[in-house]
């Protein structure tokens, strides 16, 4: 009955009991969130002078989300298009840590530099369990205990997909085989900090974790408003909003016109030829039907100037 074998509850939603058809589905509008953040990072890092490469090849089969590349520098990012209530931890982590282990056994590059970024809310690392506790299987199962408990009492469509995330949490985890020390990491929360990551040249291997705040400061400083506009949005607009309105996630740019010289047009007696034709058709019409053809047949010729007739002398004898 509906298409994709999607549940009702993917096309229909009732607000104050009254049901509703919105645009797209609930897996539409998370496809958006992610061509958005996409979107968003590529025009970025592009402003930062580096190539993008969406979905590229990559060792082991793994498939991370982008790969930028500048003077020879490689730089892995992971892309996470979270409402802003849902948390990115250890799960998101672990991915991230497989990418730089990955890329580290195949010398995939000299230096190996891996960024987390996301919409949501990001962990600092010092609360991260790959950085902060010697069991990080354990410390994940903690977090996500209480999520998952918290989540329950949260209302609209963001809830089941953040139950999917939260339920995975320790599978993900349990995936990475993880040495205290062996990848190191890092807060980013501003441009500033943007810039000492991608210029740090000291460490073999570096995970950065970008927080909401950077991206934002970032796109400012670099004057891409546009873009900061839709992150924001992405960031804050529920997933019941965005199926119901799909325009709020698409960034437009306005399309500057170049101005064409205009042509001067030739003036009698500074006035203009439009003008001067109107004025002679209205002279025509009010001469009457007959002096009507004459004055359009001389429109445009200068006419001669009569010499004035002198008078006849008077016969003194008459």
């Amino acid at each position: 009955m509906y298409p994709n074998n999607q549940n009702k509850k993917d096309y229909f939603h009732q607000v104050n009991g009254v049901e509703e058809i919105p645009e797209q589905t609930r897996v539409e509008a998370q496809q958006q969130r992610e061509e958005c953040i996409t979107t968003v990072i590529v025009n970025l890092f592009d402003k930062f002078g580096y190539k993008c490469d969406v979905q590229p090849e990559f060792p082991k089969e793994l498939s991370p989300d982008m790969l930028v590349e500048k003077d020879g520098q490689k730089v892995i990012i992971e892309l996470k298009a979270y409402f802003k209530r849902m948390v990115c931890a250890e799960p998101e982590v672990a991915q991230a840590i497989k990418y730089a282990q990955a890329a580290r056994d195949a010398k995939f590059a000299d230096k190996i530099r891996v960024l987390l970024i996301t919409s949501g809310n990001m962990v600092p690392v010092q609360e991260c369990g790959f950085f902060c506790a010697s069991d990080p299987i354990e410390h994940t199962i903690n977090r996500y205990t209480k999520l998952k408990a918290e989540n329950k009492l949260e209302k609209g469509l963001d809830k089941w997909d953040a139950r999917g995330i939260y339920s995975r949490a320790e599978e993900k985890v349990r995936k990475v085989t993880w040495t205290p020390g062996e990848i190191p990491a890092v807060d980013i929360h501003s441009y500033k900090d943007f810039l000492m990551f991608l210029n740090e040249d000291n460490r073999p291997v570096l995970l950065g974790c970008v927080s909401v705040q950077a991206i934002e400061d970032s796109l400012k400083q670099l004057g891409l408003k546009f873009e900061l506009q839709a992150f924001k949005r992405l960031e804050n607009t529920p997933l019941r909003v965005l199926m119901k309105h799909e325009r709020i996630l698409q960034i437009k740019r306005k399309k500057t016109k170049e101005k064409t010289p205009k042509k001067k047009q030739k003036t009698n007696n500074g006035k203009k030829p439009e003008i001067i034709q109107q004025s002679k058709q209205s002279n025509s019409q009010s001469n009457g039907n007959g002096n009507t053809q004459k004055m359009k047949q001389n429109i445009g010729v200068k006419k001669r100037k009569e010499k004035p007739i002198a008078p006849r002398p008077r016969n003194p004898f008459m």
